[in-house]
């Protein structure tokens, strides 16, 4: 995409949404700032950008689709099911009846990409539209179920947001930091393993008291191995990984990530805490190196930074100063527009 077509659009639409004044009703501007997105669509994209709310990516096209095609047809994580028709419906209808859930007609999502301009080079993050699906309310009904076992458990690296890292590390001597990420965490997890570790969860956690077992099973394989999309008027099944956008899918990769830290969490040597894939360690002693073995093999971990008196995590810019972490917000404005 010409960086002269990307400055142009982004400097049309930006003094267009500036000049609007959303404190006073004014359909024609609004129709005209409509029509201007509208003209933009014809040759390009707009979507959200990754991490950074508010915040919109120009696309070219052309590109876009090129990227969306090798994402679904060069992906071992998608299977062409069959040309869409009222067959398919047959298994996920069933499934959702037996949950007391009762559905006209099946709905299938799509699938879009989100540019993650805070890497270098710049990668793309694939969603899964799960809104009003066949799949939408068996979802809820298990990140539910889900939600509220990790808001009760005890001695766990999960946290719900950065404020966490601030407040447990207020005043604590800390000798290193070090930062990690799973590469493409939701597409890379076997869900024939999550099985598992979901029913040693069940049982564990005495999930009995608020699903019986048949239930539960249900709606683990409804969420996890009924995963379908649609592309170019085709069906494609998820054979691989959590379908991310899915309700469920953070509070699955939670849970799973837990079973495995289980009995790393608590110990002399150093802090684990993880948001779904980002992960932060602080070392209590001089002597500690990070040796991540209690994940499974096939899921990659990645190095995110080579200076162990500084990380970002998150939203945070963290700093080791005389053993004392100085945490600063992110400055998400140095995120800058690119052309792609």
């Amino acid at each position: 995409m010409p960086i002269e077509a990307f400055n142009q659009f982004r400097s049309y639409v930006a003094t267009e949404i500036r000049e609007l004044d959303f404190t006073v009703e004014n359909e024609i501007m609004y129709k005209d700032l409509k029509s201007s997105i509208e003209n933009i669509q014809n040759d390009f994209v707009i979507t959200y950008v990754d991490k950074v709310s508010a915040n919109y990516a120009i696309i070219c096209k052309y590109f876009y689709s090129k990227l969306l095609c090798n994402h679904i047809l060069n992906n071992n994580s998608f299977q062409k099911s069959i040309h869409i028709n009222r067959e398919d419906d047959n298994r996920p209808l069933a499934l959702n009846k037996r949950l007391n859930i009762h559905l006209n007609n099946i709905k299938y999502p799509s699938i879009f990409l989100t540019p993650k301009f805070h890497k270098s080079p710049i990668k793309f993050r694939s969603i899964t539209n799960g809104y009003n699906t066949y799949i939408t309310r068996s979802g809820k009904i298990l990140q539910s179920l889900l939600q509220n076992l990790i808001d009760n458990l005890q001695n766990t690296a999960i946290i719900k947001n950065s404020l966490e890292i601030a407040r447990v590390t207020k005043d604590m001597m800390i000798c290193s930091m070090h930062g990690f990420e799973f590469g493409d965490l939701f597409n890379s997890i076997d869900t024939d393993d999550m099985i598992k570790v979901l029913q040693l969860i069940y049982d564990k956690y005495e999930l009995y008291t608020s699903m019986k077992k048949e239930k539960f099973d249900i709606l683990v394989n409804l969420v996890l191995k009924e995963n379908f999309i649609t592309f170019d008027q085709n069906l494609y099944k998820q054979i691989k990984g959590l379908r991310q956008g899915g309700p469920a899918s953070n509070c699955l990769a939670n849970l799973y990530l837990h079973f495995f830290e289980l009995d790393h969490v608590v110990n002399d040597s150093y802090l684990i805490y993880r948001y779904i894939d980002d992960i932060i360690i602080f070392g209590k002693n001089i002597e500690y190196k990070p040796n991540i073995t209690f994940y499974p093999d096939y899921l990659k971990l990645l190095k995110t930074n080579f200076n162990s008196n500084m990380v970002e995590f998150l939203d945070l810019d963290l700093h080791l100063i005389n053993n004392i972490v100085v945490s600063n917000i992110f400055d998400t404005k140095e995120i800058r527009l690119s052309s792609i």
